[in-house]
């Protein structure tokens, strides 16, 4: 069996996962959501201009984390959100057991990337 022949293999044996399954059905669910879709970039482009402020030594710090703070809320009670956010991290967890064991087979280091937010 030739490299590429097993990496497409394992993309299938992964697909039949209920981790991906999850994952792609939740995506899905929230890419037709406009409105979740939304609140969550609102969410994340106020959580940034709030870091900008913060290492900046801007004025403007407590309006905007009152800001972050309500969307934040927001984000918590969207279904749609937290189901794909879940399943999106359960699906990663996967991707990194997956990497890490060949990483372990093949004798290179793989690093584990910084975790992130909960919600990007």
């Amino acid at each position: 069996m030739d490299l590429l022949t097993g990496i497409n293999q394992l993309s299938e044996v992964i697909k039949e996962t209920e981790e991906y399954k999850n994952y792609k059905e939740a995506k899905d669910n929230f890419e037709k959501d406009p409105e979740a879709r939304a609140l969550l970039n609102d969410f994340k482009k106020a959580k940034s201009e709030l870091a900008i402020l913060k290492d900046g030594g801007f004025d403007g710090v407590e309006k905007q984390q009152k800001k972050v703070d309500k969307l934040s809320n927001q984000v918590l009670d969207n279904k749609e959100i937290q189901e794909y956010l879940k399943a999106k991290k359960n699906y990663q967890q996967l991707v990194e057991q997956v990497a890490a064991t060949l990483s372990d087979k093949i004798d290179f280091p793989v690093h584990k990337p910084k975790n992130k937010s909960c919600c990007g």
